[in-house]
């Protein structure tokens, strides 16, 4: 993107809201969104993050989900209604 867009952590849950970048992948002009990850949470403002994420992921013609590694097993398909 060229420039900073957001605070970055590696702590898990710090990321809340979601960052929207239009680009172009062989002319077909797309909208990529970054969210935050889904998971189980307490912390409510956590919490207000991954539905959200969930909700731009419904609303989406496509979508990937992308995890760092070491991932602890396979991953679950994060959208209900969604994936393997």
């Amino acid at each position: 993107m060229g420039y900073e867009r957001a605070l970055v952590s590696p702590i898990p849950g710090t990321t809340r809201d979601y960052l929207e970048a239009p680009l172009e992948l062989f002319g077909i002009p797309l909208v990529a969104v970054d969210t935050a990850g889904v998971r189980e949470t307490e912390d409510p403002l956590e919490r207000m993050g991954v539905e959200r994420a969930l909700r731009i992921a419904e609303e989406a013609t496509w979508y990937s989900s992308w995890w760092t590694a070491p991932c602890p097993g396979p991953p679950r398909p994060p959208y209900p209604g969604r994936g393997p």
